[in-house]
Formats: C-alpha cells, sequence, structure tokens
C-alpha cells in the first residue's frame, strides 16, 4: 500500500499505540469501578450466606475483606468521573485534534457517567443496598 495515497471514504486508518494506549486508557477508568462493585457484592453475599438485603446488611460492616473492598469501590467511585474527564484532556493534548481524536475523547470522558448506569441496572437493588 503507497502511505502517500489518499485513503478510501468511509474507511478508519488503523490506530497507533498511542491512540490504542488512549482506548485503553478510556476502558480502564470505567471498568475498574464495576469490577469492584461487583466483586465486593460477590464477596458479601458468600459471606452472609444470602443476597444482601437493603437497609439490613450495611455493606460496611459485613468483613474485614468486604470492608476493604467497600472503601475500594468508594474510591474508584469517586475518582471515575475526574478520571474520565482527565484522560480525555491528556489524551486531546497529547494526541491532537480533529473529529476523530475528539469524538474518542468524548466517548471516554462520557464512559465514567455509563458506569453509574449501569450499577443502577444490577439485579436485586445491589446499587441500592451499597448506598445504604
Amino acid at each position: 500500500m503507497n502511505p502517500a495515497a489518499p485513503e478510501r471514504p468511509g474507511t478508519l486508518p488503523f490506530l497507533s499505540a498511542k491512540e490504542l494506549g488512549g482506548i485503553a486508557i478510556f476502558w480502564s477508568i470505567p471498568l475498574l469501578p464495576l469490577l469492584t462493585f461487583t466483586v465486593e457484592w460477590l464477596v458479601a453475599w458468600a459471606t452472609l450466606g444470602h443476597i444482601p438485603v437493603p437497609g439490613v446488611n450495611d455493606p460496611k460492616y459485613i468483613s474485614g475483606f468486604s470492608s476493604f473492598l467497600h472503601s475500594l469501590t468508594a474510591l474508584s467511585l469517586l475518582l471515575v468521573v475526574p478520571g474520565g474527564v482527565i484522560a480525555a484532556l491528556v489524551y486531546l493534548l497529547c494526541w491532537g485534534s480533529g473529529f476523530r481524536k475528539l469524538s474518542v475523547a468524548a466517548i471516554g470522558a462520557g464512559m465514567p457517567f455509563g458506569v453509574f448506569a449501569a450499577l443502577d441496572k444490577f439485579p436485586y437493588d445491589a446499587f441500592g443496598w451499597w448506598f445504604d
């Protein structure tokens, strides 16, 4: 393929390593709170022997490991929104501008808000249990 030849319309060029790294950062930021929340809920379920009940089983006081996971989940949820916005700004500053890069940055900045939507859809009111 001739590097000087124009690209065909409607096709995306192959992503560079820097762009793939930026996209990996965007995906890791929202996945961390989902992972920590899911693990905390499953550990609480295993420790209690039943599904945690909102208003009855406080996630902070179930067991030592569950308390640690609760703190880790809270930290990841508090940092996910500013982390997504900062990652989007760093991505734009490091890798330039343009519609494609701006759209990738906008998706990355918006992903943390999708985390809260995903957590709200957990079964058995798990998010309500966590916020209790």
